[in-house]
């Protein structure tokens, strides 16, 4: 799609990218119906880039909109006043007031809707395209985005950057756990390293270090 139709871009995409072919704005793109961090930062100032066609609109005083504080990064304020020009506005979620031009705000616009990865993953074989899941490497499991799948190869995105993983290489996937399953693996963990421990006193101390309580506070 060498001209984007900005009827199909996400509320608050800013760019197409025409390399890419997806939606992106500042440090995200958009793909498989969810926003994902762009690990390898680009200019969106470069040719590669559209920009959003400029709407003509003016916030109005006693009025509710956007203003974009950072590229990409839109917060709901109240417009307070105009002062030729400039507006006066009040950000109700940080209790700050400010003045910016008429650029700076833009109508409310609701976040775009997530949708769930296009194929269901029931943990055997590679994770489809569009899985968040997590992937074992040599630093330990680590939370990771699925690009792409080739075979017995998956491309995934990690904050480190991309990379291309297999289990052949020593990498393997499973599922997000649940903070139920990960203070289950820690008292497990804990509990198998108190197999010869014998003062009864010492298990309960290693126990409640993991936080667990009898009574509520």
């Amino acid at each position: 799609m060498s001209k984007p139709d900005w009827t199909e871009a996400p509320d608050d995409a800013t760019h197409w990218d025409t390399r890419g072919a997806v939606w992106c704005k500042h440090l995200y793109f958009w793909c498989y119906g969810r926003w994902n961090y762009e690990f390898e930062i680009h200019d969106l100032a470069e040719d590669r880039y559209t920009p959003r066609p400029v709407e003509a609109w003016f916030p109005i005083v006693g009025e509710r909109c956007q203003v974009i504080e950072l590229p990409g990064i839109n917060i709901e304020c109240e417009i307070l006043a105009n002062r030729c020009g400039d507006y006066i506005y009040y950000v109700p979620e940080k209790h700050t007031y400010g003045m910016l031009a008429a650029g700076a705000f833009r109508p409310i616009r609701t976040q775009a809707k997530t949708e769930p990865a296009t194929t269901a993953w029931d943990s055997a074989g590679l994770p489809p395209r569009g899985t968040i899941c997590e992937c074992l490497f040599n630093d330990g499991w680590v939370k990771v985005v699925v690009l792409s799948v080739n075979g017995d190869e998956a491309w995934v995105c990690r904050p480190r950057g991309s990379h291309i993983v297999s289990k052949g290489l020593g990498n393997e996937f499973r599922p997000i756990r649940t903070q139920a399953q990960i203070d289950r693996a820690l008292l497990t963990e804990t509990l198998n390293c108190m197999r010869k421990e014998t003062d009864v006193g010492v298990i309960a101390d290693s126990i409640l270090e993991l936080g667990f309580r009898i009574t509520k506070p």
